[in-house]
């Protein structure tokens, strides 16, 4: 039912409490699109274990700004 885009670049502590909070906490169906926006590889690899939850993993190297990485995860959605 429900899209949620996260954007982050090289914050993986963070984006990780972030994203087991809303897969230990939410009760509706959804979907999680990251967009790693221009960080490390090193953060990219790390964030991509949670892949197996189904979350969407898109490594962005463009420097478009949070608007541009906004839209990436957008064009992915397929919630209403």
């Amino acid at each position: 039912d429900y899209s949620i885009i996260i954007i982050s670049k090289d914050k993986t502590e963070m984006l990780s409490k972030c994203l087991n909070s809303i897969i230990e906490k939410t009760k509706e169906n959804y979907e999680i699109i990251v967009i790693e926006n221009c960080g490390t590889k090193e953060s990219y690899e790390q964030i991509k274990k949670y892949e197996s939850y189904n979350i969407k993993i898109i490594r962005n190297i463009i420097e478009g700004g949070f608007t541009y990485a906004n839209n990436l995860g957008i064009k992915e959605a397929k919630g209403k």
